[in-house]
């Protein structure tokens, strides 16, 4: 604000900090003559140019005060050196000004002590010596230092420019500020495939000159890399910064966002930046405001642990009035969640349960705990996920955004079998949101407490961790303390083993061209060495306390100590030299003289210690991926000091070479298929522990971010499925150093942690849950073996039913629950009682009522007194009245329940009992829910190409009527460029099934179209597939080749590279479109095929397969006739997908080919949708 019309502007304030600057202001009327002034409204842009915005306000907000500030030419001052400034303020007010103060902001590098100003009379000055001393980092030029006077009526203030000469001291900083310019349209309509191009401004704000300048992240920023920038310079990087196409990932997140790392030289020290884009609302227009709504994810509760929901758009069914059911045996648990969509934002929503009580009036305590999952960045898949489970009293949740709600059961050991029920009651600031009932079915099986089971569990916790992300000294007392809720977490999970590092840092990495810990945090000794130039000591105190402090919260007797061999070979000797206090680092090579004189004299007092501690007989060295040649080094070592050692190896493998020589081993998973079964049993025989374990890769089945939440509890069917002891993996909590914005160090999401850091102990994540439901599975699975035989029909068919490494879906959902409540019901009737629910053909109509048939069978007694209990269902009808049910007979209940008007699957829970309160058997019918004509089965098509473009291709799919009058539905294509078809619509009487058939005519064209058959009822969609589709040529993968290399197993035909196997790869997928047909590989491989000079054109899209989370490194290369006809640029896994097309007219031979370009690992290639135009 100016006081003298805009000579001078010595009064104001910050309205926004990071908007831009774009900003128009005006006076707007007042009173009843509408007289303008006093109030302005302000119009600006925010958030990153994405939005603008309104505000008024009056003068008094300002809080200024009508006082012009001018500072006299200064003197030079030196960087910490004490000087001064003269400044003169005139009243420009009208009226007098009282004594004031002259002064620097509080957050000024820059100090003062403050000079005082007179009264002032209206027009009056005071020159005024203010003393200041620039901060001892001031570098030589011209610095902006503003300069306020402050009165009680307000501030005003002046930007005074003030020369620095002198040499400061170094202090090299930049910083990155990202900033939307736009978003351009591109796709169809609609969000999808429009490009989001931010801006990057890049400010030295040190005081030394940076060279060098690297934007390291996101990928593909080089042309933002700068040679040199002095200090207070900045340069923008506009349109060169990377820009990204929004995806189907952003919208379900309703924003993108993306973080920017950059890297600069202060002569030899590196200096780093980082920052974030503001996040980019996509959610705007497709939010909906009102009041909240309440989803089933999965539309299932027993099931809808397994589904993500999405920050925005559709999280699941709708919520019905039935109870929300869980079967949980005594002392085990179970997970699910409510998914609440916030039409207006809600203030304060809070999820309570009641106390469960049976209807004898047993209860199960508090059995029930709420928490609520927070949304992250996903880096891996883009978008959101909600991973984190927030303990909090309630949150907050944005309009339009959805919330979920995490329910963990944990039902007693002495719980008695039986019904028990509770309500769901959920509200806001606001009131009410509503109530549900919750029934948790305890049947009558009883698990082991978790400290009594077999199942082995090794997570490789890292206490340096708390320590850094507390800010604690390592070893310390209060180190020690934080440590103890994770200790106990773990005990809790059935935790057996604490491993301790007892040298330096034994997994050093090269990482971004240093040597460092693979982790941010580093694993400390919990062992001191010490060498004063003669002889070697050790001080264990720290790992006694680790010891002791573990087995005290419960965690099992097994210790396992790291690491006589360094990984990867950077084997080195970490001291203290005890003559100079120094802490020492020397190189060694295993076996070598040093070594051997370290490692004895440590072994020597390491097994005096322990046998004084009675812990030897509990230890095991530990090795980590060690190649056999450096263990036998290792091995002669302990051969000469304590040759008992070498009964107490652990180790984890990726081949069967170790497995003799190992107490206990852990066997990768992406191995566990080559490891022989009677190896794994013999060992079980000898009581030494085969376990298997998993890093980043593969993804599925695993515990990162991006592995679907049915495949993190698959784990623990693995270890039943291979009569494994159990499962280990490499890090419980080794966090990157702010996991809440940058939620990776150097592996994947996800694969450095399981739990997050919190103020009070681990915050618990939706992976940690469900990795311990599946080792619940794993206990009833053992218990069923145990008491009924693996040869048992019911527990045979659990083992081989659920496929750890399989697609999650809704059927492997119901596949994976059926099986385990298949068990439960084995377990609960030794008689052999048998309950079975089915809903006719698996589809019901939207609006109408379905029919469950239950059939109750009696096994060696009758079951007397039988009741079958389906909440919700308006008629419950038995054959037969209430006569017994005899024994080895069955009989049949039907019952009448109404489908939902909107919703994807009706699944029906329900119970039966038997006379004197037995509980026979809890069961769940599917269905889904579709229109009135239903589809029966999948579209299909009757091949994917046609080498003659004269000939038609066929889809096809049978429909019924599930409904009660007659109706239509209509099988239509999109997307046809090469291929013509006109919608062909079928009348389908009540009752009546008929094939609904699409011709597809290319009439004479060649080319490739991405199909999308709908079948359609009224306005909605039934079903859809999308197909890719060839006319006048052929796929590639569909013909013989000459001849096939690949650097991993076997080049794969319309599937990713796998394994070793043929046919074991996975759905080819890029940028997160999978494709049918194509050819994956790993460089370095060539596929020769005969095209015989009859073909003119090759056309495909290639790049990464998205099973790899990031690295790769290939070009993709077209050979005819030994001549080399394209090459891609350099992918990788964060790559764009490319697409091109080929000239190969009389090519004879054609070689496709992966160049790893001197890359070794992840260089899984895709040809996708690859094929020949041929005549």
């Amino acid at each position: 604000m100016s006081c003298d019309s805009g000579d001078t502007w010595p009064v104001e304030r910050v309205v926004q900090s990071g908007a831009s600057a774009y900003s128009t202001l005006t006076p707007l009327p007042a009173g009843e003559d509408g007289e303008l002034g006093g109030r302005y409204g302000l119009l600006y842009e925010r958030e990153g140019y994405r939005h603008i915005s309104y505000t008024s306000f009056d003068l008094g907000w300002l809080g200024g005060v009508c006082a012009s500030l001018s500072v006299d030419e200064p003197a030079v001052q030196a960087p910490a050196v004490p000087g001064a400034v003269t400044v003169t303020v005139e009243n420009q007010s009208g009226g007098d000004l009282p004594a004031g103060r002259l002064g620097l902001p509080e957050d000024s590098s820059w100090t003062s002590e403050g000079a005082d100003v007179p009264a002032l009379a209206p027009g009056e000055t005071a020159t005024i010596e203010l003393p200041l001393t620039p901060p001892a980092t001031a570098d030589q030029r011209t610095h902006t230092v503003r300069v306020e006077y402050r009165t009680d009526g307000g501030t005003a203030g002046v930007h005074a420019q003030i020369p620095v000469e002198g040499t400061p001291i170094p202090a090299p900083a930049f910083e990155l500020r990202p900033v939307l310019d736009a978003i351009y349209t591109g796709g169809d309509d609609g969000l999808i495939g429009d490009r989001i191009q931010p801006w990057l401004e890049v400010v030295n704000t040190g005081n030394t000159t940076l060279t060098g300048i690297k934007v390291v992240e996101p990928g593909g920023a080089s042309a933002c890399n700068y040679s040199s920038l002095a200090p207070g310079k900045s340069y923008v990087c506009r349109n060169n910064s990377p820009s990204h196409t929004v995806t189907a990932a952003d919208l379900a997140a309703g924003m993108w966002t993306t973080r920017y790392r950059a890297t600069a030289q202060a002569g030899d020290r590196t200096v780093e930046a980082r920052a974030q884009l503001f996040p980019v609302d996509l959610a705007e227009g497709v939010v909906e405001q009102g009041e909240p709504t309440v989803s089933t994810p999965a539309g299932e509760f027993a099931a809808s642990s397994f589904a993500r929901v999405p920050r925005v758009g559709d999280p699941g069914d709708p919520i019905g009035t039935a109870p929300l059911t869980l079967q949980v045996p005594a002392a085990g648990r179970a997970s699910a969640q409510l998914a609440v969509t916030a039409g207006d934002a809600i203030k304060g929503l809070t999820a309570t349960v009641s106390e469960p009580t049976s209807g004898s009036g047993a209860t199960l305590g508090e059995a029930v705990r709420v928490r609520y999952p927070e949304y992250i960045q996903n880096e891996v898949q883009g978008g959101l996920v909600a991973d984190p489970l927030r303990e909090v009293e309630s949150v907050d949740v944005p309009a339009g955004r959805n919330q979920p709600l995490w329910f963990t059961v944990q039902v007693p050991a002495d719980a008695a079998p039986g019904v028990y029920t509770a309500t769901v009651d959920l509200a806001s600031a606001a009131g009410a949101v509503g109530s549900w009932p919750l029934e948790i079915v305890v049947p009558d099986v009883q698990l082991r407490p978790v400290a009594e089971r077999p199942f082995v569990l090794d997570l490789w916790s890292h206490p340096d961790a708390v320590a850094d992300q507390l800010g604690l000294e390592p070893w310390s007392e209060e180190h020690f303390e934080a440590l103890e809720p994770y200790w106990a977490d773990l005990a809790a999970a059935g935790q057996d083993v604490v491993n301790v590092a007892i040298t330096e840092d034994p997994w050093l990495v090269s990482h971004e061209g240093k040597i460092r810990p693979q982790t941010w945090s580093p694993y400390r000794s919990t062992v001191e060495w010490r060498w004063d130039g003669s002889e070697w000591s050790f001080d264990f105190s720290v790992f006694d306390r680790i010891v002791t402090d573990s087995r005290a919260a419960g965690i099992g007797t097994d210790i396992h100590a790291f690491a006589m061999l360094q990984f990867q070979g950077r084997d080195r000797l970490a001291y203290v030299d005890s003559r100079t206090g120094e802490l020492v680092s020397e190189s060694v090579t295993v076996g070598d003289e040093r070594y051997r004189e370290a490692w004895t004299a440590f072994l020597t007092e390491f097994t005096d210690h322990l046998r004084e501690r009675g812990w030897f007989e509990d230890t095991r060295l530990a090795f980590d991926e060690q190649p056999l040649n450096r263990m036998n080094a290792a091995f002669e070592v302990l051969e000469a000091v304590s040759p008992e050692w070498l009964d107490k190896i652990a180790l984890a493998a990726n081949s069967l070479a170790e497995a003799d020589i190992a107490e206990a081993i852990s066997f990768n998973v992406s191995f566990l298929d080559d490891v022989p079964q009677d190896l794994i049993d013999q060992r079980r025989a000898e009581g030494r522990p085969t376990l298997f374990y998993t890093w980043n890769e593969p993804t599925v089945p695993n515990t990162v971010v991006p592995t679907p939440p049915y495949n993190t509890r698959t784990l623990g069917w693995v270890v039943e499925q291979r009569d494994l002891d159990g499962f280990l993996r490499w890090t419980y909590n080794s966090w990157p150093q702010d996991v809440w914005s940058d939620p990776s160090f150097r592996y994947g999401q996800g694969d450095e942690y399981i739990v997050y850091p919190g103020a009070q102990g681990p915050v618990s994540s939706t992976r940690w849950e469900l990795f311990q439901d599946g080792q619940d599975d794993a206990e009833l699975l053992d218990i069923a073996k145990e008491k009924l035989g693996a040869d048992h029909p019911v527990v045979a068919a659990a083992l081989s039913g659920v496929v750890p490494d399989g697609d999650s879906s809704p059927a492997a959902w119901a596949v994976m629950l059926d099986h385990r409540a298949a068990v439960i019901a084995a377990l609960a009737n030794p008689d052999g009682a048998r309950v079975e629910a089915v809903i006719e053909g698996g589809l019901v109509a939207a609006g109408g009522v379905a029919t469950v048939e239950v059939t109750v069978t009696a096994g060696e007694e009758r079951l007397r007194d039988v009741r079958v209990d389906v909440p919700g269902a308006t008629k419950v009808e038995g054959t037969r009245g209430n006569s017994p049910v005899k024994a080895g007979t069955s009989r049949t209940w039907v019952a009448t329940v109404p489908v939902p008007q909107d919703g994807s699957l009706l699944a029906v829970d329900g119970v039966v009992t038997s006379r004197d309160g037995r509980l026979v058997q809890a069961f769940t019918a599917r269905a889904e829910i579709v229109e009135a004509v239903a589809p029966l089965a999948r579209i299909e098509v009757d091949r994917l190409s046609v080498a003659d473009p004269n000939q038609v291709i066929t889809a096809s799919v049978p429909v019924r009527n599930v409904g009660d009058a007659a109706g239509s539905v209509t099988l239509s294509a999109t997307g046809l460029e090469t291929f013509a078809a006109e919608p062909v619509t079928v009348e389908v009487a009540p009752g009546e099934t008929r094939t609904v058939a699409l011709v597809l005519d290319p009439e004479g064209r060649s080319g490739l179209d991405a199909v999308r058959l709908e079948l359609t009822a009224g306005d909605g969609v039934v079903q859809s597939v999308q197909v890719d589709l060839v006319a006048g040529g052929y796929f590639l993968s569909d013909v013989e080749w000459v001849s096939s290399t690949n650097g991993w197993g076997p080049v794969e035909r319309d599937r990713s590279n796998g394994e070793q196997g043929a046919d074991d790869g996975n759905v080819l997928s890029l940028g997160g479109r999978t494709y049918a047909k194509g050819i994956g590989a790993h460089a370095p491989s060539t596929v020769t095929v005969d095209l015989g000079g009859t073909c003119t054109s090759l056309a495909f899209d290639y790049g990464v397969d998205d099973e790899i989370a990031q690295g790769g490194s290939i070009a993709f290369i077209v050979r005819g006739d030994g001549a080399e006809l394209w090459r891609s640029p350099t992918m990788t896994a964060t790559s764009e997908t490319g697409r091109a097309a080929v000239d190969v007219t009389g090519v004879e031979t054609l070689e496709l080919v992966l160049d790893p370009l001197g890359h070794n690992g992840q260089d899984h290639g895709d040809w996708a949708n690859i094929w020949a135009q041929c005549s």
